[in-house]
């Protein structure tokens, strides 16, 4: 689980240096946000995820609950962003979440 928080930081880098490519310091700070808004709940349901299973108590229901939480917690981090975020870049900012998000299918195509 761990090695997709990997992979999603790449993405997010990635994705800083795109933004930052097609519309400037504006684009990456956007793409660097919405990038953030992801990775962040990503990282909390691992580590969660991670503490579960070592305790012995990791279940469906446990992975579900977390899945839910961390889903709620994007949507959230996204929202505050659209309310706040006057200047943001838009495409940039869409551009950022789409690539973390999509790095989850690279991990597991990559056969972590």
């Amino acid at each position: 689980m761990l090695n997709v928080i990997r992979w999603q930081l790449a993405a997010a880098l990635m994705a800083v240096c795109i933004g930052g490519l097609l519309a400037g310091i504006r684009g990456a700070f956007s793409a660097g946000l919405a990038a953030l808004a992801v990775l962040i709940p990503s990282c909390w349901f691992a580590v969660r995820l991670a503490m579960l299973a070592q305790q012995g108590k990791a279940s469906p229901v446990a992975f579900l609950l977390g899945e839910f939480v961390k889903i709620a917690a994007i949507i959230v981090l996204l929202a505050l962003l659209a309310g706040f975020g006057s200047g943001l870049h838009w495409p940039a900012l869409l551009l950022g979440m789409a690539m973390v998000l999509q790095a989850n299918f690279l991990a597991f195509w990559k056969k972590i």
